[in-house]
């Protein structure tokens, strides 16, 4: 548990550093992890903590991406998603990119920066 919690610290320390450089912040979780790993470990709270919008979760659908509606203050944000984490990661990039798409068109002009965990890391650089 102790470890657990190192590892949770450590997490949030990194997505608060990259997330400096960043309007709008993309959270990709890791082989079989889902959107609740970064909540559950530290990480949101900390980027909360630090000033930033939990803009909240987006998953796919028919009709494509599905987000909440969008922040008033237009601040810096992050977002979690769902990603088919035991999907081969050519199909996880993939469907990255439908995300990022629709945050592109979301948020125009902001610099979206994706941070992964694990596997999420690889699927963000195949999708890169």
């Amino acid at each position: 548990m102790f470890l657990k919690r190192i590892l949770a610290a450590a997490l949030a320390l990194f997505a608060v550093t990259v997330a400096s450089k960043a309007d709008t912040l993309v959270m990709v979780q890791g082989y079989l992890g889902n959107a609740g790993s970064w909540r559950l470990s530290g990480v949101a709270p900390a980027l909360v903590f630090d000033g930033w919008a939990d803009a909240g979760h987006m998953t796919l659908g028919p009709a494509g991406v599905l987000a909440p509606p969008v922040l008033a203050d237009g601040g810096k944000r992050f977002y979690t998603l769902d990603l088919p984490t035991e999907a081969p990661i050519a199909e996880q990039a993939r469907l990255l990119g439908l995300y990022v798409a629709f945050l592109e068109a979301r948020h125009k002009n902001d610099r979206v920066v994706l941070v992964g965990h694990s596997a999420g890391g690889v699927a963000a650089r195949m999708y890169l």
